[in-house]
């Protein structure tokens, strides 16, 4: 088998995948408002704003940008940590936890629906697949060139 054409090839299908109008919410859900809101659900309702830049890899700044516009729409507070006066702590409302559930259920939703279309094998097939690569995922030789 050639590996490198495999690649190339997954590497293009991944990326019209990525494109797909009915994919684009599901690829939302792991970034932006809609992430920051289901990681603080996720995790008793209350994270470090250095928690979210660690989990999604963007600056600081970004975070601060979408927790304003996040405070704004009412979904987050933010406090300083009795604890630790210098730490703010980002705390879900309820408003938030309902927004986090109603995006849950609609990417769900859709995901569910994508799943009755590949029907029972090809649905276990692709869980399993997407599993082992998770399994050996730090494995993956990482090219810093890139």
């Amino acid at each position: 088998m050639d590996y490198d054409a495999v690649a190339r090839n997954f590497l293009e299908q991944t990326l019209q995948f990525r494109k797909a109008k009915m994919n684009v919410d599901m690829f939302d859900y792991l970034k932006g408002e809609a992430f920051v809101l289901s990681f603080i659900d996720i995790h008793n309702g209350v994270v470090l704003p250095g928690d979210l830049v660690k989990e999604m890899n963007v600056s600081s700044a970004r975070i601060a940008a979408t927790l304003n516009s996040l405070e704004n729409k009412g979904y987050v507070t933010r406090q300083i940590n009795p604890s630790n006066r210098r730490q703010i702590l980002v705390e879900i409302t309820l408003k938030g936890k309902d927004k986090a559930k109603e995006i849950r259920q609609e990417v769900l939703r859709r995901i569910a629906a994508v799943f009755r279309q590949l029907g029972e094998e090809n649905t276990k097939a692709a869980i399993n697949l997407v599993n082992r690569l998770m399994e050996i995922s730090p494995a993956f030789p990482k090219d810093e060139s890139l």
